[in-house]
């Protein structure tokens, strides 16, 4: 029997008005067919906030997850707010894979619009390998601009 995907997601609030960064991790395990489909419900519980600024999608040292495989993070309507740039994520020397999400599909710099979120968000992990794992990790600025 395969073991049930799982992910983890913890939040680090700004500290300060000069830190006006949120951070969320979500540190996933894959299932035996190398899904993560269904998040706890702790997790799920974890309410997201912010603009978000980059994303960091990061493969565990040991069980390092197959080439190409895809994340989403989907809010509560059922929208992937990472805008398809968790797709065909490829894994070179283990090492990690920063993009920037946006509405329009195009660079914040080249016209796209910066992704705002505000709610749950589920993660989905597809074609990642039996049993592998690694981390979505999500920088966002502060929705309280005196934080």
């Amino acid at each position: 029997m395969a073991v049930a995907g799982a992910a983890v997601v913890t939040v680090e609030d700004p500290q300060s008005r000069a830190q006006p960064y949120r951070k969320v991790t979500y540190a996933w395990t894959s299932d035996g067919a190398g899904a993560v489909s269904e998040v706890p419900a702790v997790a799920l519980n974890k309410a997201v906030y912010g603009q978000i600024v980059k994303v960091v999608f990061v493969p565990d040292a040991v069980d390092v997850p197959t080439t190409l495989y895809d994340i989403q993070l989907k809010d509560e309507n059922g929208v992937d707010v990472l805008n398809g740039t968790g797709t065909d994520i490829a894994v070179v020397g283990g090492a990690a894979v920063q993009k920037v999400p946006n509405i329009a599909g195009a660079p914040v710099a080249t016209g796209g619009e910066p992704v705002h979120v505000a709610g749950k968000l589920q993660l989905l992990v597809a074609a990642a390998g039996a049993a592998k794992k690694g981390k979505l990790i999500l920088l966002l600025t502060s929705p309280d601009p005196r934080r």
